[in-house]
């Protein structure tokens, strides 16, 4: 809880979101988006996770609330029950993707929907990776005319805010 707090709020939101032991947990019903306190460029996020059948979440970095919703700023490494969910039906929306922009390659293993999987994300310089249980699933370079390409080509495109904090 010290570490987070609801976006758009000054406080950790209680009744969204639950910290059990080690664990942080979502709270059925309408979410809150989480944010940490400090802001971080060049960083390393280790976690493991797990969802519930027909769950959809993400871990969204480069987020900045001059937007009305996290989304419209921060691209999001995509947490999501790929058997139970429409968006595991397509690669660049399936879990461990950049969402609607990179799939994950072929090393992609996702563990059985309710069984933990490990996810890593590594941004040092610009150069930003995806890792899934072990294995390195995608990589981009942050502002590169690549990602500018393929931004264009999405909902994000009149978002003049999307992928624009230094990372």
């Amino acid at each position: 809880q010290d570490v987070f707090r609801a976006f758009h709020q000054h406080g950790f939101p209680t009744g969204k979101w639950v910290v059990d032991g080690p664990i942080l947990k979502s709270v059925e019903g309408d979410g809150v988006d989480l944010i940490t306190k400090e802001k971080y460029r060049d960083f390393e996020l280790d976690l493991d996770w797990k969802v519930t059948k027909g769950a959809n979440s993400g871990i969204m970095y480069g987020v900045t609330e001059a937007t009305s919703e996290t989304y419209w700023s921060g691209p999001e490494y995509q947490i999501n029950d790929d058997p139970n969910h429409d968006d595991g039906k397509v690669p660049v929306t399936s879990a461990g993707s950049l969402y609607d922009l990179l799939a994950p390659n072929e090393n992609k293993h996702l563990k059985p929907t309710g069984d933990w999987n490990t996810t890593r994300i590594i941004s040092r310089g610009g150069h930003v990776e995806h890792w899934l249980n072990g294995s390195k699933i995608l990589e981009y370079q942050w502002d590169s005319p690549r990602m500018r390409a393929l931004i264009s080509k999405t909902k994000f495109s009149d978002q003049i805010l999307f992928m624009k904090e230094p990372n």
